[in-house]
């Protein structure tokens, strides 16, 4: 038992393995590598508030404090729940939230890759076959167009709980259905995308064997459906506030939002802009978003393999008369699936669109019209039906069920491109949260995983030695390159600003930061910064937003004025953090508006906390925050101006004294497409002076020492600063280097005059 258990132990290790070769350097970058500023931002808070939670408090998870005072705002989105419980330890260890957020992306490819090896080996009974499987289904290039999307990533239990079937089906035990009811909840704590995908899929697999598998009793069908029901009933905790907030708030998604996410018959041949093998096939200028689906031409070739060589099994006799009264129902079966044939088409053509029912209708009378009997032309009169050709396939229970995972991925991803998902979107109120339907395409690779399996044991039948082994050899490099990455990490400054570290010893709140909108994807990097306090904020990001988000929103956007400030203070706000970098084109519209505030006493300033270039400033509102005094500064700055004067010169838009290393890179800013000469140039600021400048490009793999020029006007902003070393840095790389990609990042390293190390933000770049 123990051998077995590290034998398994070391299949997930290999696939552990293959994630950290395929997504490197992300193995040594784990406390700063995301790969963009967004959705991982939002996943790491996620993460770390569920974590908090399970520990201190799972019966209020869904309160989570963001979008104060809306409900249950942990509802908007994924809950992450089975992700969480994985990285707990982690989270008890108190690890860095963004270091554990890609722990849990490494544990996730490998969790994926092992539950296709499991689902694989259990169909195929061959362990060499199912590592092909598993490689294919962990790091399809579909998995990194979606490295913003960890539930995407950890997709291991849509494997397990087909496999859970599959097995159950095998030898029908209490043990075999404990495991569909534990894949089942463990699939719908980790994802809800696909929690309706795989339970419905699993339903159809069922629904599919009932019908055209031999009646094998209610004694076998009471265990897997009771598992099921018993599944349902354990998430209901989980799912009830999904309801709820979807009620209050009417969180669905419209046709025009579905549209989007749906695709079309071409997105199957679309590669990801991330796969190194195919990547030439995408095209930037029709950037599909998550609809670029196409699976690689290995595992479409080990399909075709599995197909065309898998050898045939001769077909037992099965003529048998048929009895007048059969036919008389198979004729009016007949006759009722040509109405619903003509009631579809007339669904579809007409205005009314509504051709999803007698479509549902027309597919499932279809299979029970085949089960029975198959047409003349296909072998009916001599008794040939699905049941027939299940009883003599060369496939097994475990491979059909695959291939119509396969059929219902594919028909799923179209949305509301086909009657599939429409019937679901339309008749079923949880699919209608549903915005990407294009992500049942993880159905399908899970299907297809089998398949792999499958093409590679018919490659392999019969060859033994180094026959046997050049055949693997040669799937293995193939294997790689099918899958294979190019990924630009960007990488975030993981240290929670001063401001934060200060909330979360004083915990003052509820908070709404400003500016609301997404500069440099502030609302991302307020929820990341919350890891830090987890003080109630107004803010947030989410698959859905509240009305109250949007109205602030909506007020920001018009400019800040007397309303916004009413809408602010009437929901409960006792203090507004302004990110005065970030306020780019509102800096001077702000800044009137805040004037107008403080001289009617409805803001007082409480104090400033540095910040990059300009700094984080607290304001306290009056009414709901009468005793902001307690936590008021009123120490000198290191240039001797108080805390009023700093104020005043915020105010007027003048530069304030900052304790800390600072800088900026001046060019390039960002996105920019680099023809051969990468100039970098800026300048930064400390206390202690600036002893060296670095550059580091491509997640720090070349370090590039930085020339120091002057620069008079950045003395003259700051004055308070050494002029010696000069502020100003440069350097001027000639050409791409060897090994850098085309599309890499750059970041500015900085020394001061102590030691200490700070780097300037991760500039993204195009280098030809």
């Amino acid at each position: 038992m123990i051998r077995r258990i590290a034998r398994e132990f070391g299949f997930f290790a290999f696939f552990l393995g293959a994630a950290v070769v395929l997504t490197w350097p992300l193995a040594i970058r784990l406390g700063t590598a995301v790969s963009d500023i967004y959705d991982p931002l939002l996943t790491t808070w996620i993460l770390d508030w569920v974590a908090h939670a399970l520990r201190h408090d799972p019966m209020r998870i869904f309160d989570a404090p963001i979008f104060y005072p809306a409900k249950m705002p942990l509802a908007y989105s994924e809950n992450l729940i089975g992700i969480a419980l994985a990285i707990l330890p982690l989270h008890l260890a108190n690890v860095a939230p963004l270091t554990i957020y890609n722990v849990a992306m490494l544990l996730g490819f490998a969790h994926a890759g092992y539950g296709a090896f499991v689902l694989g080996r259990l169909v195929t009974r061959s362990t060499a076959a199912s590592l092909f499987a598993g490689v294919f289904y962990a790091f399809v290039s579909f998995k990194f167009d979606h490295l913003a999307h960890i539930q995407i990533v950890w997709s291991g239990w849509l494997p397990f709980l087909l496999a859970a079937v599959v097995a159950y089906f095998d030898r029908a035990t209490i043990a075999r259905a404990a495991l569909v009811f534990g894949a089942f909840v463990m699939n719908g704590l980790t994802n809800i995308h696909l929690l309706l995908f795989g339970s419905l899929s699993a339903g159809l697999a069922l629904v599919f064997a009932a019908i055209v598998l031999p009646w094998r009793g209610w004694k076998f069908w009471t265990p897997i459906v009771a598992a099921l029901a018993l599944g349902c009933i354990a998430l209901m905790p989980v799912l009830l506030p999904y309801r709820a907030v979807s009620a209050e708030y009417h969180m669905v998604r419209n046709r025009g939002e579905l549209q989007g996410g749906s695709a079309i018959w071409d997105d199957w041949i679309r590669a990801s802009r991330r796969s190194a093998l195919y990547s030439k096939m995408f095209d930037p200028d029709n950037d599909r978003g998550e609809r670029h689906l196409f699976p690689g031409l290995l595992p479409l070739f080990l399909l075709g393999a599995a197909i065309i060589l898998t050898p045939v099994v001769t077909p037992r006799s099965s003529r048998q008369d048929t009895p007048n009264r059969q036919i008389r129902g198979l004729r009016a079966l007949d006759v009722l699936i040509v109405i619903l044939a003509i009631g579809a088409w007339i669904g579809a053509t007409s205005k009314v669109n509504s051709s999803d029912i007698p479509m549902m209708l027309l597919v499932f009378l279809l299979t029970i019209r085949l089960a029975i009997r198959f047409p003349a032309v296909w072998g009916g009169t001599d008794g040939r039906s699905l049941r027939t050709a299940m009883a003599s396939s060369r496939f097994n229970f475990g491979a059909w069920a695959a291939a119509l995972w396969i059929a219902i991925g594919v028909l799923g991803s179209f949305g509301i491109n086909s009657f599939f998902h429409m019937f679901l979107y339309q008749r079923i109120s949880p699919f209608q949260s549903i915005r990407v339907p294009a992500r049942w395409a993880m159905v399908t690779y899970t299907g297809l995983a089998v398949w792999v399996a499958i093409g590679v044991c018919a490659l392999l039948a019969n060859r033994r030695g180094v026959q046997r082994a050049a055949v693997c050899a040669v799937l293995a490099m193939a294997a790689f390159a099918d899958v294979a990455p190019r990924i630009r990490w960007e990488h975030v400054i993981p240290e929670p600003p001063p401001v934060y570290r200060w909330l979360k010893t004083n915990r003052i709140g509820p908070i709404l930061e400003l500016p609301i909108d997404d500069h440099w994807g502030g609302p991302f990097r307020y929820l990341y910064h919350a890891t830090a306090h987890r003080v109630p904020i107004m803010n947030g990001t989410s698959g859905f937003d509240p009305p109250l988000h949007w109205a602030l929103r909506e007020g920001w956007g018009k400019g800040p004025d007397d309303e916004f400030f009413n809408l602010v203070e009437r929901n409960g706000a006792r203090v507004l953090l302004v990110h005065a970098d970030l306020l780019s084109d509102k800096s001077e519209p702000f800044r009137l508006w805040l004037q107008r505030q403080m001289a009617a006493d409805r803001i007082r300033f409480i104090r400033r906390f540095d910040n990059h270039t300009s700094g984080d400033w607290l304001f306290a509102l009056n009414r709901n925050f009468p005793d902001f005094q307690r936590w008021a500064d009123t120490k000198p700055d290191g240039a001797g101006n108080s805390p009023q004067e700093n104020l005043r010169r915020f105010q007027a838009g003048e530069a304030t004294y900052t304790g800390s290393t600072f800088g900026r890179v001046d060019t390039p800013t960002g996105w920019e497409q680099i023809h051969r000469e990468l100039r970098v140039s800026g300048w930064a600021l400390s206390p202690n002076g600036i002893r060296k400048a670095t550059l580091l490009i491509n997640s720090g793999r070349v370090r590039i020492p930085m020339e120091r020029v002057d620069r008079q006007d950045v003395l003259a902003r700051y004055p308070w600063y050494p002029p010696t070393p000069p502020p100003g840095f440069v350097a001027v790389v000639p050409k791409r280097p060897k090994g850098i990609p085309r599309e890499t990042d750059f970041q500015v390293e900085l020394e001061d005059g102590q030691g200490k190390v700070t780097r300037l933000r991760d500039i993204l770049v195009t280098w030809h």
